[in-house]
């Protein structure tokens, strides 16, 4: 193809055939390319064969009043107390000390014996103590009104009669209160005189209350005046 053509010459014409080869590949992408869309009035129109993007529906709004359930409140629990007449077992073993098995045996007490007076009732339960029952009474109330609940029956108050200090004693009868009454006896010689009359036996005489460990002659001198054996 380049015969007797000398190599300045076939430079420019291999110059020109790839100038050309340029050329008619820009024009066969230019015609081939997608014409653009025009707009006409207030919607796009588009030629055929044009792609036609479809807008995505858009989720349904969610009907917020059935998505939400409301929350009821505990029964049996009243401004952070709980009613140990009301509450269920699962409320119940929340309090400290009160597991699962104690908060069913609550539940099972009352449903059996009636209902809890005072939160010290809680103590007709197997494994509460006094200490559990007056730890948790902050933290829990009956809902039984105060006039409902019994009052014990006042009585007089029954202090055990200790004798004057000029009345006689009677060593072989006398309680410990009436031994402490003697000078100079305290609660432990009075507890060691009741014990040597335990192993002993009674008394045959005042004189023989110096066999008691920390009674001698003196303390016997000092309240012969009182000391009787019969």
């Amino acid at each position: 193809m380049f015969r007797g053509l000398t190599k300045w010459e076939q430079r420019i014409t291999l110059s020109f055939i790839a100038g050309i080869s340029i050329l008619i590949a820009w024009y066969s992408v230019r015609t081939t390319s997608p014409a653009p869309l025009r707009i006409s009035g207030p919607a796009l129109q588009h030629e055929p064969g044009d792609l036609v993007h479809e807008p995505t529906p858009s989720p349904p709004a969610r009907n917020v009043s059935t998505a939400v359930k409301p929350v009821s409140p505990l029964a049996g629990v009243v401004h952070g107390r709980i009613d140990i007449n009301v509450a269920s077992a699962e409320v119940l073993e929340a309090l400290p000390g009160i597991g699962p098995v104690k908060a069913k045996s609550i539940v099972e007490e009352r449903t059996k014996s009636g209902p809890y007076l005072t939160p010290d009732d809680l103590q007709r339960v197997r494994g509460i103590g006094p200490k559990t029952a007056e730890r948790l009474a902050p933290m829990v109330f009956t809902g039984v009104p105060a006039e409902a609940i019994p009052q014990p029956a006042s009585r007089p108050s029954q202090a055990p009669a200790i004798p004057p200090d000029s009345a006689i004693v009677l060593i072989n009868t006398a309680t410990q209160e009436e031994l402490q009454t003697l000078e100079g006896v305290g609660p432990a010689r009075a507890r060691a005189i009741l014990e040597d009359r335990e192993i002993n036996g009674p008394f045959e005489n005042i004189e023989q209350l110096t066999r008691v460990k920390g009674i001698g002659p003196v303390t016997l001198d000092r309240n012969r005046h009182r000391l009787r054996a019969n």
